[in-house]
């Protein structure tokens, strides 16, 4: 067996994606040498939304391994789980010593309870409840510190101030669905939520099976280039009207975060749960972003479609959980009685796939356009899974062209936006 300073050196300089840091948070109390360095990680990405470099890392701890920087992650973690294993049965043996010697009977049922639960600890998918064990408040005193610094968030903030102020955000493990009928702006929409994520340092994948590439870099261009005071035009980005190309040019230039993944297809395939899962596991995102998902669900089976819609919906709420990320979809309402029903909020009964989605989804949102007044958009929260009923009416500020998408106080243009 390796030593506990090299195998767990290997861990905490391999690790560099959130799902390879809420590993190491998860099992930090275990730690025998480095547990100081785990707190470093945590502790850092936290603050800045990134990971330290090696060279960093072995800097600032000298005890580290050098030789341990080419180790894979994944391969330190399945030896660090050994090496736990180890010490607990060790432990179990040492522990028990002296029952062993004056009352060798009794000692073995101690030692299979002991045994027991240190076999529990190796099953990923089950755990004890009642087990004693405390992680959950060091899980709490991170969230806290999270809601009380920085963005005061603990997920990923969000367009919507009002959601905002509650402190949490899109929070991992949360599936989120947009619903809206056509041509009133879920896929703008999609894009603010992607754009808001990536400027504060989340990584998000955005697949649409709708729009291809060029287009929705146009849209993102106009949305981010908004929030750092750029005056860009979509429509004269997409007809090749007038602008200021210098500008543009500064712009996508300074555009250099390496934050956000945009996928149109899939190898000329249609768009299913299997491809998800998988473009989820290359590209590890903190956020995940589909725009029309009816049409990723079209591509699954031959099934019908209610079958289909409950196997996406269930599918991605699994998919959340075991990434750790929050995942925002979006879904065409039925159509109904031509223009003016685009005024009319959507009803729960008039979502494509209603039941599934609502079913699966932990914060479920409709949105509606403003009669007499394109430059307004109203959203309705209709289900929060883990908070009141909220908020009536989010009147939104709509001015796609300049890629203006944000959240107003009644009818007085904001001065502020998240």
């Amino acid at each position: 067996m390796e030593s506990y300073n090299y195998i767990e050196s290997g861990l905490v300089l391999a690790c560099k994606s959130t799902e390879q840091l809420n590993k190491l948070f998860a099992l930090g109390r275990e730690f025998s040498v480095h547990k100081i360095v785990v707190n470093f990680l945590i502790e850092y990405f936290d603050e800045y939304k990134n990971f330290p470099s090696q060279e960093q890392l072995l800097e600032k701890y000298e005890s580290l391994d050098k030789e341990a920087k080419t180790l894979a992650f994944d391969y330190c973690l399945d030896e660090f789980k050994k090496q736990v294993v180890f010490r607990k049965i060790k432990g179990a043996i040492e522990q028990n010593k002296p029952v062993i010697q004056t009352n060798p009977q009794l000692a073995v049922g101690k030692l299979i309870t002991d045994l027991s639960n240190i076999a529990d600890f190796t099953d990923e998918d089950t755990q004890i409840y009642d087990s004693g064990d405390d992680s959950r408040l060091e899980i709490y005193q991170r969230r806290k510190k999270l809601r009380f610094t920085g963005l005061k968030l603990i997920g990923i903030p969000t367009p919507f101030k009002t959601i905002n102020r509650l402190g949490i955000g899109w929070d991992r493990g949360e599936l989120i669905t947009f619903v809206a009928k056509t041509s009133v702006g879920k896929s703008w929409i999609c894009l603010k939520c992607a754009a808001v994520a990536r400027e504060h340092g989340f990584k998000t994948l955005i697949l649409s099976a709708e729009m291809p590439k060029l287009q929705l870099y146009q849209r993102l261009d106009v949305i981010v280039g908004n929030m750092h005071g750029y005056s860009f035009s979509h429509k004269a980005l997409r007809s090749g009207g007038e602008i200021d190309e210098q500008e543009y040019k500064k712009f996508l230039i300074e555009t250099k975060d390496k934050k956000m993944i945009v996928c149109d297809q899939t190898d000329g395939s249609i768009f299913n749960l299997t491809n998800v899962i998988s473009l989820v596991r290359k590209h590890k995102p903190d956020f995940l972003i589909i725009d029309a998902a009816e049409i990723v669900a079209i591509g699954m089976s031959e099934d019908a479609v209610w079958a289909k819609a409950t196997a996406l919906f269930q599918g991605l709420k699994v998919l959340c959980k075991t990434n750790n990320m929050a995942c925002f979809v979006s879904i065409q309402a039925n159509l109904g009685g031509g223009e003016d029903d685009l005024y009319r909020m959507p009803y729960l009964k008039d979502i494509a796939f209603g039941q599934a989605a609502i079913r699966s989804s932990d914060i479920l949102f409709a949105m509606c356009k403003v009669m007499e007044n394109e430059k307004r958009r109203y959203i309705q929260v209709q289900k929060f899974r883990e908070g009141e009923s909220i908020f009536g009416k989010i009147i939104m500020e709509w001015d796609v062209d300049t890629g203006l998408i944000r959240e107003i106080k009644d009818e007085q243009v904001a001065t502020d936006s998240f």
